[in-house]
């Protein structure tokens, strides 16, 4: 896979840190790292990204309503980081959430979820026996 670029739109400045370093390590490029809802807008119009990775609450505002303005401009992969995957559900029923703590197969895998809902990932690239954890919830990645 090549790489992406990313925004990361997270308000814990070390959880912020810590998945941009996983990113780079699976070949990713993070074109930003922000922690407000303003931010994650004005971020996908200024990077344009391939990927945005949001957390369900940020410091100023919600990475929900953020993706949701986000996404009346157009398609954009992405995947919602959260406590509880439910609070995001509620919210948003087909939404692709990767709960935290998280490891690096469960970022890839909320990755190439999101590509593969968007479009932007061909079903057969994937062994989803393999890479996708099971879940209650068809798009959502929580540790047992």
């Amino acid at each position: 896979m090549d790489g992406l670029k990313i925004v990361i739109a997270e308000d814990n400045a070390l959880i912020g840190m810590d998945l941009a370093e996983l990113l780079q390590e699976l070949g990713h490029h993070v074109c930003a790292l922000i922690s407000t809802e303003t931010e994650a807008m004005a971020a996908s119009v200024r990077c344009k990204p391939d990927m945005m990775i949001v957390d369900s609450v940020l410091t100023k505002g919600s990475g929900i309503n953020a993706m949701h303005r986000i996404l009346e401009h157009g398609p954009m992969p992405h995947f919602f980081l959260a406590d509880y995957a439910i609070d995001v559900l509620q919210t948003d029923p087909k939404a692709v959430v990767v709960t935290k703590p998280f490891n690096i197969q469960e970022l890839a895998s909320g990755i190439a979820a999101a590509r593969l809902i968007c479009g932007t990932l061909v079903p057969h690239a994937l062994d989803l026996d393999r890479c996708i954890p099971s879940c209650p919830f068809p798009t959502c990645f929580q540790r047992g």
